[in-house]
């Protein structure tokens, strides 16, 4: 910085040194003391002069320094409003333009972004604009929202995923930048019965839950169900709605069962 404000102010005395000079000149030829040439050196010396002065100024206005002392001081302004979250610099420290990281990192926390991996197969169901839910163990049962903004166009081909990017309202400030976030979204359902992941009982391969067949009798049935988002299994097959199933306790029916 001490370096640009110095040649400025060269840049600016050689300005001002070949003005006169070509003034001078200037004069000399009127009177017919001196050559017309002596005049159209000068002006060419102060056109060299002029873009020095302007080249030295651009690069040290570019930096959004003062140029007309040398004081070595250069005002860092951050170009939107927020709080600084990290600092790299201390007083004394020398600074260079290939550094690798940034010396300050200014963010709004009010605003947040939700970044999402999300499974290939679930990829149609995310598009820009729609709500999105999710959760944090920093705050357990409650859900928040956010609008997705962006869809990437890649899958990553090691995970084989798609990054998903959501603009969260962070005014309340209980979210915190780096946390560990579970998104949730609502599938269609193509038919079939949502039943919560503890009535479900996965023997070998197979799905089955206790459903009531009478007062305080249970049976055991085959369904066919997936796994969803929340907690819940969506049952395809083997359960119509209305029917009540076991939801606690599922396991010590299953026990009792094969005890007989």
């Amino acid at each position: 910085m001490g370096g640009l404000q110095a040649d400025l102010q060269r840049a600016q005395a050689g300005r001002e040194r070949a003005r006169k000079q070509a003034s001078r000149a200037g004069e000399l030829v009127e009177h017919g003391v001196a050559p017309r040439k002596d005049l159209e050196s000068a002006q060419a010396d102060l056109a060299q002069a002029d873009a020095d002065y302007a080249r030295a100024a651009s690069r040290l206005g570019a930096l959004g320094a003062g140029i007309h002392e040398v004081d070595e001081g250069l005002p860092l302004r951050a170009s939107i409003a927020g709080t600084v979250v990290e600092r790299r610099i201390n007083p004394g420290q020398e600074i260079r333009p290939d550094m690798d990281k940034p010396l300050f990192v200014v963010t709004d926390p009010t605003t947040l972004w939700l970044q999402l991996d999300v499974p290939e197969g679930d990829i149609g169901y995310f598009q820009t604009g729609q709500k999105v839910e999710f959760t944090v163990s920093a705050w357990p049962g409650q859900r928040f929202q956010a609008r997705v903004i962006q869809v990437a166009d890649f899958v990553d081909a090691d995970k084989r995923t798609l990054t998903v990017r959501a603009r969260v309202d962070n005014r309340e400030r209980k979210l915190k930048g780096e946390m560990f976030a579970s998104g949730l979204v609502g599938k269609p359902a193509a038919g079939g019965v949502e039943v919560p992941d503890a009535a479900v009982i996965l023997i070998g391969q197979k799905q089955y839950v206790f459903v009531e067949a009478g007062r305080g009798r249970f049976q055991r049935r085959l369904v066919s169900g997936e796994v969803r988002n929340d907690r819940r299994t969506l049952i395809r097959d083997g359960l119509q709605a209305g029917e009540k199933v076991v939801t606690e306790g599922a396991l010590l029916l299953q026990q009792m069962l094969e005890s007989k």
